[in-house]
Protein backbone atom coordinates (compact mmCIF):
# COMPACT_ATOMS: atom_id res chain seq x y z
CA UNK A 1 0.00 0.00 0.00
CA UNK A 2 2.83 2.38 0.85
CA UNK A 3 4.46 1.72 -2.51
CA UNK A 4 1.16 2.37 -4.28
CA UNK A 5 0.71 5.73 -2.52
CA UNK A 6 4.31 6.65 -3.29
CA UNK A 7 3.84 5.92 -6.98
CA UNK A 8 0.58 7.89 -6.94
CA UNK A 9 2.41 10.83 -5.34
CA UNK A 10 5.15 10.77 -7.99
CA UNK A 11 2.57 10.50 -10.78
CA UNK A 12 0.65 13.51 -9.46
CA UNK A 13 3.86 15.54 -9.16
CA UNK A 14 4.82 14.80 -12.74
CA UNK A 15 1.30 15.41 -14.02
CA UNK A 16 0.80 18.76 -12.28
CA UNK A 17 4.30 20.19 -12.07
CA UNK A 18 5.89 18.47 -15.08
CA UNK A 19 9.62 19.23 -15.54
CA UNK A 20 10.04 21.54 -12.55
CA UNK A 21 8.39 19.10 -10.17
CA UNK A 22 10.34 16.20 -11.64
CA UNK A 23 13.49 17.87 -10.38
CA UNK A 24 11.91 18.16 -6.94
CA UNK A 25 11.10 14.44 -6.94
CA UNK A 26 14.69 13.60 -7.85
CA UNK A 27 15.92 15.95 -5.12
CA UNK A 28 13.59 14.31 -2.60
CA UNK A 29 14.91 10.89 -3.59
CA UNK A 30 18.48 12.06 -3.04
CA UNK A 31 17.53 13.42 0.40
CA UNK A 32 16.01 10.07 1.38
CA UNK A 33 19.22 8.32 0.29
CA UNK A 34 21.30 10.80 2.30
CA UNK A 35 19.13 10.20 5.38
CA UNK A 36 19.66 6.46 4.98
CA UNK A 37 23.40 7.05 4.71
CA UNK A 38 23.33 8.99 7.99
CA UNK A 39 21.61 6.08 9.74
CA UNK A 40 23.99 3.47 8.33
CA UNK A 41 27.05 5.64 9.06
CA UNK A 42 26.03 5.85 12.72
CA UNK A 43 25.23 2.13 12.73
CA UNK A 44 28.69 1.25 11.43
CA UNK A 45 30.45 3.35 14.04
CA UNK A 46 30.76 6.93 12.79
CA UNK A 47 30.40 9.54 15.50
CA UNK A 48 26.79 10.75 15.67
CA UNK A 49 27.44 14.48 15.32
CA UNK A 50 29.92 13.98 12.50
CA UNK A 51 27.55 11.81 10.47
CA UNK A 52 24.63 14.19 10.99
CA UNK A 53 26.59 17.35 10.15
CA UNK A 54 27.93 15.83 6.92
CA UNK A 55 24.44 14.60 6.04
CA UNK A 56 22.80 17.96 6.79
CA UNK A 57 25.28 19.81 4.59
CA UNK A 58 24.68 17.30 1.78
CA UNK A 59 20.91 17.68 2.12
CA UNK A 60 21.23 21.47 2.10
CA UNK A 61 23.39 21.45 -1.03
CA UNK A 62 20.95 19.12 -2.76
CA UNK A 63 17.80 20.97 -1.66
CA UNK A 64 19.08 24.46 -2.43
CA UNK A 65 21.67 24.28 -5.19
CA UNK A 66 20.53 21.25 -7.17
CA UNK A 67 16.81 21.91 -6.93
CA UNK A 68 16.88 25.73 -7.16
CA UNK A 69 20.17 26.42 -8.94
CA UNK A 70 23.45 27.93 -7.78
CA UNK A 71 22.78 31.65 -7.57
CA UNK A 72 22.88 34.55 -5.17
CA UNK A 73 19.43 33.66 -3.76
CA UNK A 74 20.36 30.11 -2.81
CA UNK A 75 23.78 31.22 -1.52
CA UNK A 76 22.09 33.69 0.83
CA UNK A 77 19.67 31.00 1.99
CA UNK A 78 22.50 28.49 2.52
CA UNK A 79 24.53 30.86 4.70
CA UNK A 80 21.43 31.82 6.70
CA UNK A 81 20.49 28.20 7.36
CA UNK A 82 24.02 27.29 8.46
CA UNK A 83 24.15 30.18 10.95
CA UNK A 84 20.77 29.41 12.51
CA UNK A 85 21.43 25.66 12.45
CA UNK A 86 24.59 26.13 14.51
CA UNK A 87 22.75 28.26 17.06
CA UNK A 88 19.76 25.91 17.27
CA UNK A 89 22.03 22.86 17.64
CA UNK A 90 23.61 24.46 20.71
CA UNK A 91 20.14 25.26 22.07
CA UNK A 92 18.99 21.70 21.37
CA UNK A 93 21.99 20.29 23.21
CA UNK A 94 21.15 22.39 26.27
CA UNK A 95 17.49 21.36 26.16
CA UNK A 96 18.30 17.66 25.82
CA UNK A 97 20.93 17.78 28.55
CA UNK A 98 18.85 19.72 31.08
CA UNK A 99 15.47 18.25 30.17
CA UNK A 100 16.53 14.60 29.86
CA UNK A 101 14.73 14.27 26.52
CA UNK A 102 16.77 11.39 25.14
CA UNK A 103 15.76 7.74 24.86
CA UNK A 104 12.55 5.89 24.11
CA UNK A 105 9.34 7.04 25.81
CA UNK A 106 7.73 4.65 28.25
CA UNK A 107 4.72 4.27 26.00
CA UNK A 108 6.72 2.59 23.23
CA UNK A 109 6.37 -0.92 24.53
CA UNK A 110 7.47 -2.53 21.26
CA UNK A 111 11.08 -1.41 21.78
CA UNK A 112 11.97 -3.86 24.53
CA UNK A 113 14.47 -6.68 25.00
CA UNK A 114 11.53 -9.01 25.69
CA UNK A 115 10.35 -8.37 22.13
CA UNK A 116 13.65 -9.36 20.59
CA UNK A 117 15.36 -5.96 20.48
CA UNK A 118 18.90 -5.64 21.79
CA UNK A 119 19.45 -3.13 24.59
CA UNK A 120 23.19 -2.62 24.05
CA UNK A 121 23.04 -0.41 20.96
CA UNK A 122 26.37 1.33 21.72
CA UNK A 123 24.96 4.70 20.61
CA UNK A 124 24.55 7.84 22.69
CA UNK A 125 20.84 8.53 22.98
CA UNK A 126 21.55 12.13 24.00
CA UNK A 127 23.55 12.72 20.83
CA UNK A 128 20.88 11.00 18.73
CA UNK A 129 18.20 13.26 20.15
CA UNK A 130 20.27 16.36 19.36
CA UNK A 131 20.88 15.03 15.85
CA UNK A 132 17.16 14.40 15.39
CA UNK A 133 16.40 17.98 16.39
CA UNK A 134 19.16 19.25 14.10
CA UNK A 135 17.62 17.51 11.09
CA UNK A 136 14.11 18.67 12.01
CA UNK A 137 15.23 22.29 12.37
CA UNK A 138 17.13 22.18 9.09
CA UNK A 139 14.07 20.98 7.21
CA UNK A 140 11.88 23.71 8.67
CA UNK A 141 14.23 26.67 8.26
CA UNK A 142 15.46 25.82 4.75
CA UNK A 143 12.08 26.54 3.18
CA UNK A 144 11.64 29.64 5.32
CA UNK A 145 15.06 31.03 4.36
CA UNK A 146 14.43 30.49 0.66
CA UNK A 147 10.97 32.02 1.03
CA UNK A 148 12.75 35.20 2.19
CA UNK A 149 15.70 35.36 -0.19
CA UNK A 150 13.79 34.61 -3.41
CA UNK A 151 11.05 37.29 -3.12
CA UNK A 152 13.60 39.76 -1.76
CA UNK A 153 15.71 39.26 -4.87
CA UNK A 154 12.68 40.07 -7.02
CA UNK A 155 12.04 43.19 -4.95
CA UNK A 156 15.65 44.30 -5.42
CA UNK A 157 15.60 43.40 -9.11
CA UNK A 158 12.57 45.62 -9.77
CA UNK A 159 14.42 48.78 -8.81
CA UNK A 160 15.60 50.52 -11.95
CA UNK A 161 18.07 52.69 -10.06
CA UNK A 162 19.79 50.00 -8.03
CA UNK A 163 22.44 52.43 -6.86
CA UNK A 164 19.77 54.12 -4.76
CA UNK A 165 18.84 50.87 -3.02
CA UNK A 166 20.37 50.41 0.41
CA UNK A 167 20.80 47.26 2.49
CA UNK A 168 18.48 48.73 5.11
CA UNK A 169 15.69 49.09 2.56
CA UNK A 170 16.08 45.48 1.47
CA UNK A 171 16.26 44.28 5.07
CA UNK A 172 12.96 45.96 5.91
CA UNK A 173 11.36 44.40 2.85
CA UNK A 174 12.71 40.98 3.82
CA UNK A 175 11.36 41.23 7.37
CA UNK A 176 8.00 42.35 5.98
CA UNK A 177 7.91 39.27 3.73
CA UNK A 178 8.84 37.11 6.70
CA UNK A 179 5.98 38.46 8.79
CA UNK A 180 3.54 37.49 6.06
CA UNK A 181 4.72 33.86 5.90
CA UNK A 182 5.49 33.35 9.59
CA UNK A 183 1.95 32.66 10.75
CA UNK A 184 1.35 30.00 8.08
CA UNK A 185 4.71 28.39 8.86
CA UNK A 186 3.98 28.20 12.59
CA UNK A 187 0.47 26.90 11.91
CA UNK A 188 1.91 24.16 9.72
CA UNK A 189 4.29 23.05 12.49
CA UNK A 190 1.55 23.14 15.13
CA UNK A 191 -0.87 21.09 13.04
CA UNK A 192 1.85 18.55 12.33
CA UNK A 193 2.25 18.13 16.09
CA UNK A 194 -1.51 17.93 16.69
CA UNK A 195 -1.99 15.43 13.89
CA UNK A 196 0.76 13.17 15.24
CA UNK A 197 -0.53 13.45 18.82
CA UNK A 198 -4.18 12.42 18.36
CA UNK A 199 -3.44 8.78 19.19
CA UNK A 200 -1.16 9.90 22.01
CA UNK A 201 -3.93 11.95 23.64
CA UNK A 202 -6.44 9.11 23.23
CA UNK A 203 -3.97 6.64 24.74
CA UNK A 204 -3.25 8.75 27.81
CA UNK A 205 -6.90 9.67 28.32
CA UNK A 206 -7.83 6.04 28.98
CA UNK A 207 -4.92 4.97 31.19
CA UNK A 208 -3.20 8.03 32.67
CA UNK A 209 -3.96 11.28 34.43
CA UNK A 210 -3.58 14.77 32.96
CA UNK A 211 -0.46 15.32 35.06
CA UNK A 212 1.12 12.15 33.69
CA UNK A 213 0.32 13.16 30.13
CA UNK A 214 1.88 16.64 30.24
CA UNK A 215 5.00 15.24 31.95
CA UNK A 216 5.44 12.26 29.62
CA UNK A 217 8.61 12.02 27.57
CA UNK A 218 6.60 11.24 24.43
CA UNK A 219 4.81 14.60 24.63
CA UNK A 220 7.97 16.50 25.56
CA UNK A 221 9.96 15.06 22.66
CA UNK A 222 7.32 15.83 20.03
CA UNK A 223 6.48 19.25 21.41
CA UNK A 224 10.18 20.04 21.84
CA UNK A 225 10.86 19.31 18.17
CA UNK A 226 8.04 21.61 17.11
CA UNK A 227 9.15 24.42 19.46
CA UNK A 228 12.79 24.20 18.37
CA UNK A 229 11.74 24.23 14.71
CA UNK A 230 9.39 27.19 15.27
CA UNK A 231 12.12 29.17 17.05
CA UNK A 232 14.49 28.42 14.18
CA UNK A 233 11.91 29.62 11.62
CA UNK A 234 11.48 32.88 13.52
CA UNK A 235 15.22 33.51 13.86
CA UNK A 236 16.02 32.68 10.23
CA UNK A 237 13.76 35.47 8.93
CA UNK A 238 15.87 38.47 10.08
CA UNK A 239 19.05 36.47 9.48
CA UNK A 240 18.14 35.71 5.87
CA UNK A 241 16.97 39.30 5.35
CA UNK A 242 20.30 40.69 6.60
CA UNK A 243 22.50 38.29 4.64
CA UNK A 244 20.44 38.56 1.45
CA UNK A 245 20.38 42.37 1.54
CA UNK A 246 24.15 42.53 1.99
CA UNK A 247 24.79 39.94 -0.73
CA UNK A 248 22.46 41.56 -3.25
CA UNK A 249 24.03 45.00 -2.78
CA UNK A 250 27.57 43.61 -3.06
CA UNK A 251 26.48 41.41 -5.99
CA UNK A 252 25.44 44.48 -7.99
CA UNK A 253 28.57 46.38 -7.02
CA UNK A 254 30.69 43.41 -8.08
CA UNK A 255 29.12 43.57 -11.52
Amino acid sequence: MLIAYSLFFVALCLLVGRDSTAKSVVSLSFNIIIMACIVFAIYFGMEEYTATIIGCIAILINSLFYQNGYNVKTKAAFVSVIIILIFMTIMSYVFVRDGNWQGFPRGEYAIRASNGYGTDVDVSMSKLMVCTMMIAVMGAITDTALAITSPLYEVWNRYEDKAAVTAEMLYKSGVSIGRDILSSTINTLVFIFLGESILFFAYFKTDYTWESMINSKLLVQDLGLILISAIGCILVIPTAAIIASKLYISYKQGK
